[in-house]
């Protein structure tokens, strides 16, 4: 390790000034490969699914306290991808929803429609 990664100097200007920057780039970073994920239909799958499976969509009630809380953990993951997402990326954020949103279910048996209109 170099002398700059074994030590932090809060103290010293130039530290700071210098991590601040690292900081800002790792946002940026973060921030790019998130607007990749939600550029294609793929990725916009995977993003739903994940907030799904964090529990983002439902609530975590339950009686055992222990369960409620390990479902929290999740749901907390699940609404700060959430919060991200709907701060960078609100367009792409309502076109996942539109093309997920209901994952199918709520179809009429049988009925591939997708409007009320009548035939």
């Amino acid at each position: 390790m170099t002398d700059d990664q074994k030590t932090y100097d809060p103290a010293d200007p130039d530290r700071v000034k210098a991590a601040k920057q690292k900081s800002k780039q790792r946002e940026v970073l973060k921030r790019e490969a998130l607007r990749l994920l939600m550029t294609s239909p793929g990725g916009r799958m995977w993003m739903y699914d994940l907030l799904e499976r964090c529990g983002v969509f439902r609530l975590s009630f339950n009686r055992d306290a222990l369960l409620m809380a390990f479902s929290e953990g999740h749901r907390d993951i699940g609404n700060m991808l959430l919060a991200e997402l709907l701060r960078n990326f609100e367009q792409s954020f309502l076109l996942m929803t539109k093309e997920n949103g209901n994952g199918g279910r709520n179809k009429p048996s049988g009925s591939d429609r997708t409007d009320d209109t009548a035939e």
